[in-house]
């Protein structure tokens, strides 16, 4: 008999530079990517098929906040410290577990690529993130 699965979306943890994030928007909150196919099929004119195993695992990381997310002003100077200082200083490590499962995504090195699109209305909008990676170890797990 199989057993009922549980999510809670307050046990996702993410984490840029040893500083969690939060003030995440409503609905989906967090993208996890590979950057390419991690096998690419080629098929010859007589039908003969192969495949490559490719290398590349790193990821592209999208992280939707709320724009009175404190997280906001912390990823905007981890880039801007990135354009202004030498040599990669807003590479950082990044964390993402979902501690009531067994999913996590994990990089030594990820930086973010650019500010984020805003926009201003009545009420709270959102920012999107975009995130890099280096070599990255991403497992889903699921929940239990």
């Amino acid at each position: 008999m199989a057993g009922v699965g549980f999510y809670n979306a307050d046990q996702y943890v993410i984490s840029m530079g040893g500083v969690r994030i939060q003030g995440f928007a409503d609905g989906e909150f967090a993208n996890i990517k590979p950057t390419r196919p991690k096998f690419e099929r080629v098929v010859g004119v007589d039908g003969e098929v192969a495949r490559a195993r490719n290398s590349d695992r790193t990821l592209i990381v999208k992280l939707t906040l709320l724009q009175t997310s404190a997280s906001n002003l912390y990823l905007s100077a981890l880039i801007q410290t990135d354009m202004d200082a030498p040599n990669g200083a807003g590479v950082v490590p990044l964390l993402m577990q979902d501690i009531s499962g067994n999913s996590v995504a994990t990089a030594a090195q990820a930086w973010i690529v650019d500010f984020p699109e805003e926009s201003y209305d009545r009420g709270v909008k959102t920012r999107e993130w975009t995130i890099e990676t280096g070599m990255a170890i991403f497992v889903d797990g699921g929940n239990h």
